[in-house]
């Protein structure tokens, strides 16, 4: 039930249509993360990430390869033309951390395409839309993405409680159930106690 209120109410606000078993539930923002870190990130990948960027991200990536990259930004966001070689973007492109800025349209569309020239995955970190108070919030990067290139990760922490741990990733069917693979051997029965670390 949960799956179906993330995949109706939720995502459709922000232009993506998932099926079911496009749409993994996780503990919070933290665990989503270090999910998709263990599954997509091996020694020699070629990491990038923005410059300022998410601390904790950084780290996770760094534990498991030493080519994490980062990329610096302008006034519409990550400088895609600087990515380089990388195999792995992380981006926050609707409320970049730390800066606040929101990835233009053009800027998001030639990530895509430097996704998919360079056979490359993107994970989109939106974890504040939620709280966004901009007039006008342009798509997710997911909602744009037609080749199977965008995992995007979301999170209730902000806009219900950052007790409840509860967040989410939607990408491709075979990804998603190995995600789901990994979680039940790493926290088959998680305690109603856990907690994990939310920007502020």
């Amino acid at each position: 039930m949960l799956v179906e209120q993330i995949r109706q109410r939720v995502l459709t606000r922000r232009g993506i249509l998932a099926k079911p078993d496009e749409v993994l539930v996780t503990l919070g923002s933290q665990n989503s993360l270090y999910l998709l870190a263990s599954l997509l990130v091996r020694p020699g990948t070629v990491v990038a990430m923005e410059d300022p960027g998410y601390a904790d991200i950084r780290n996770m990536f760094s534990l498991l390869s030493a080519e994490v990259r980062t990329v610096p930004l302008d006034t519409e966001g990550l400088l895609v033309d600087q990515l380089g070689p990388a195999q792995l973007a992380f981006v926050t492109p609707s409320h970049q951390f730390p800066t606040n800025v929101t990835m233009s349209l053009d800027r998001r569309r030639a990530l895509l395409d430097w996704a998919s020239s360079s056979d490359a995955l993107v994970i989109e970190d939106d974890y504040e839309f939620e709280m966004s108070f901009l007039k006008a919030v342009a798509p997710a990067l997911k909602s744009l993405d037609r080749g199977g290139r965008v995992i995007y990760a979301g999170s209730f922490s902000k806009s219900v409680f950052p007790g409840l741990r509860l967040g989410y990733l939607v990408g491709p069917p075979g990804f998603i159930a190995e995600g789901a693979a990994s979680l039940s051997l790493r926290l088959s029965k998680p305690s109603a106690s856990t907690t994990d670390s939310s920007r502020t």
